[in-house]
């Protein structure tokens, strides 16, 4: 059952339809309380959709889900927890750095907002992060420049490419990204 609507919230394309399905998954684990199944819900971490990501991680929590250590981190992310991860990157830890400038290429200009509050260009140590970095910031001028520089050519068409593409940004942002290439 958990899988069936994790699929479908999965292959969901509208807003109310995810909202519904959300609530759906919420009576389930609230009717079945078999800790085996509930782990299901943990592959929502890793959705597309911000509001999704979130959702699950508040099911996860008031549900008790058991969770590794990189799930944990995976739940901060969702929580948009940044300074969290800041933290355990500043510590060494190179999933939290990872998720972290991932956050960058989200395809929620939110999160890409959000982020930028916890990551400097001090914080970057090779051309994929500055990239993402002025990315998260939609500083198209640097883009441009970083991409006729040699070393940050490909990295900044591979971003920019992503960026035209991803249909949840907006159409200026996607505009944008055309424009830079």
């Amino acid at each position: 059952m958990f899988d069936k609507i994790i699929f479908e919230l999965e292959m969901a394309q509208e807003e109310r339809e995810r909202l519904e399905l959300l609530a759906r998954l919420e009576e389930a684990l609230r009717v079945n309380r078999d800790p085996e199944k509930n782990r299901y819900i943990k592959s929502l971490l890793y959705h597309r959709n911000w509001y999704v990501r979130r959702e699950a991680a508040f099911l996860i929590d008031r549900f008790g889900v058991s969770l590794s250590e990189k799930e944990r981190l995976r739940l901060a992310y969702a929580l948009q927890n940044f300074s969290f991860l800041k933290k355990r990157m500043e510590e060494g830890d190179p999933e939290a750095r990872q998720l972290l400038f991932s956050a960058c290429l989200d395809a929620a200009p939110r999160i890409r907002a959000r982020v930028l509050a916890f990551l400097r260009t001090e914080d970057c140590r090779n051309p994929e992060e500055e990239v993402r970095l002025h990315y998260a910031a939609s500083d198209y001028i640097t883009l441009m420049e970083l991409g006729s520089m040699p070393d940050y050519r490909q990295v900044v068409i591979r971003v920019l490419e992503q960026g035209m593409k991803q249909p949840e940004n907006p159409v200026y942002h996607r505009k944008q990204c055309v424009f830079c290439l």
